[in-house]
């Protein structure tokens, strides 16, 4: 009869450790369950950041190009006033050297 209570005992530890080694298995499988759905939520919350950083890029780049039309713009209108200036003096100019020649004789 001892061998079968040594048998009932080592069925019992074989029991224990298909017991732990079952429910850290499914411990196992439940901690990555767990895992592969965060990394799913990271990835909605990425891709809902780039859209967001891609629409702000095109936005910045529409905003640079209307600055340098606008620079443009202004630097024409700045040559335009510039040969309006010079124009300007050169028509004083002469005027004045009209007068003080006329003021002269």
């Amino acid at each position: 009869m001892d061998w079968v209570t040594d048998w009932v005992e080592r069925k019992k530890m074989f029991g224990s450790i298909r017991l732990i080694f079952t429910v850290m298995i499914i411990s196992s499988l439940a901690g990555a369950g767990v895992y592969v759905m965060k990394l799913r939520a990271d990835n909605a919350t990425l891709k809902a950041n780039q859209i967001k950083l891609e629409q702000a890029v095109d936005s910045q780049q529409k905003v640079i190009e209307q600055q340098k039309k606008d620079f443009e713009d202004i630097m024409k209108a700045n040559k335009e006033i510039n040969q309006l200036v010079n124009t300007l003096k050169k028509e004083f100019n002469d005027l004045d050297q009209r007068l003080t020649r006329k003021t002269e004789t």
